[in-house]
């Protein structure tokens, strides 16, 4: 059989070249009734947060039935809506364990577990869950982890920023020199006061519970 040479003079084709894309983004959420934290990951740093809190409902003229109603299709609408906004292709996050201290309370976390599970259901979203305790420890090493420790190793973890801000207050025992101190928590461009960074800390620290779980690997996790 004859064998050709490629031509020298011949335009060669151009070769393909590959270059790294950003990995799809998945939604980390910490799971709540009137606040739910909500988390965007992309190569296993967050690029947007916040928080969705919930619609305010009058118990004067709504019936309790009524009201956990509009308030369910409120926060599954909005949940909808993040994961949609953000063009997320997962979601993982941190559920209740059940547990509470009042039957309001053990309700609301019973309502929120719902919620996760309608919108995962009704739009067919892959979906890895992790506990409270699985958080903590993921985060800052020890189950027993305090509301400001979690705040403060993710702003650590992820290059945020804490601020102070002086808010005039009228004098109590509390306040005896007509002022106090909040922090304000800076992340992703945002800033939060710590009574919302603390559901945003949970849905970060939910991402590094399950980061090396089956989920966030299938979509390219680092």
């Amino acid at each position: 059989m004859k064998r050709t040479r490629n031509n020298p003079s011949q335009p060669q084709q151009p070769q393909e070249t590959f270059q790294l894309k950003p990995n799809p983004n998945i939604l980390s959420i910490d799971a709540g009734f009137t606040h739910l934290g909500w988390a965007v990951f992309s190569n296993d740093i967050p690029i947007n947060v916040g928080v969705i809190g919930n619609r305010k409902v009058d118990n004067k003229i709504t019936v309790v039935s009524n009201k956990y109603q509009i308030m369910a299709s409120f926060m599954t609408r909005s949940l909808r809506d993040i994961y949609i906004e953000n063009k997320c292709v997962a979601m993982i996050g941190e559920l209740p364990h059940g547990g509470g201290k009042s039957s309001n309370a053990v309700a609301h976390m019973n309502m929120s577990t719902a919620i996760v599970g309608s919108v995962i259901a009704l739009m067919d979203i892959p979906f890895e869950a992790c506990t409270p305790s699985d958080v903590k420890i993921a985060t800052f090493g020890k189950g027993d982890a305090s509301k400001d420790d979690m705040m403060a190793r993710i702003i650590s973890i992820f290059d945020g920023t804490i601020d102070e801000k002086i808010v005039q207050v009228k004098k109590t025992k509390k306040n005896p020199k007509g002022f106090r101190r909040d922090r304000i928590f800076h992340l992703c461009g945002k800033e939060f006061h710590a009574n919302n960074f603390e559901h945003i800390a949970d849905a970060c620290g939910a991402y590094l519970a399950l980061v090396d779980g089956n989920l966030i690997k299938m979509f390219g996790g680092k």
